[in-house]
């Protein structure tokens, strides 16, 4: 139905502890195919509407340039204290007052770019989220698309509600490969893994 071939047959599988989450989807399919999930779910650890003073830590050593439809088409060194350096703690507002890639940032309206790495730590103040991945690439979204069309739920006064979305209001990590380059093949079994932990 989804112009993708085959019958997939897709398992997502969710482990709760007391700081972390944990979820592994398998995917196995009757013909060759394409299959490269992700998750996406937005963070904002203190309500107010833009998330991009929330501080990264990713020990990327490679990011990827997007063409004007932001498809990945270049993977480039991270230069030390660039834009795109998340090496040593630091706000994304920081991050992209350092200027470098300035059209990547415009045109994305912030972060819209996949990292070579496996783990990046977001937090402000107190609270952090270590994420990890066992897909090649962390793809870090600042949210400058989002808009009232998207609807979130957030947590305040210890009640969900649901909100309209407002251009940078939440984090998104990406656990993905860049490129559609793995195929499964009938008798494959896909795995991949993400994780959330929280720290308080």
């Amino acid at each position: 139905a989804d112009g993708f071939p085959g019958s997939r047959i897709i398992t997502a599988e969710y482990a709760l502890d007391y700081r972390s989450i944990v979820l592994n989807i398998r995917c196995t399919t009757d013909k060759p195919t394409y299959f490269n999930p992700t998750t996406h779910a937005y963070w904002n650890f203190h309500q107010t509407k833009s998330a991009l003073d929330h501080a990264l830590v990713m020990s990327a050593k490679y990011y990827w340039l997007n063409d004007e439809t932001f498809v990945p088409v270049m993977r480039i060194p991270v230069k030390p204290h660039s834009s795109f350096s998340f090496v040593r703690k630091i706000t994304m507002n920081d991050a992209v007052k350092r200027g470098d890639q300035f059209n990547q940032l415009k045109d994305g309206k912030g972060y819209n770019n996949a990292f070579c790495a496996a783990k990046a730590v977001l937090s402000y103040g107190s609270l952090s989220m270590t994420y990890t991945t066992d897909a090649s690439c962390i793809w870090l979204y600042s949210g400058g698309y989002l808009d009232s069309s998207t609807k979130l739920i957030c947590r305040k006064d210890g009640k969900n509600i649901l909100t309209d979305a407002e251009s940078s209001c939440g984090i998104a990590l990406e656990g993905s490969d860049v490129y559609n380059h793995r195929v499964t093949e009938p008798g494959d079994i896909f795995n991949r893994t993400f994780s959330f932990t929280f720290n308080i």
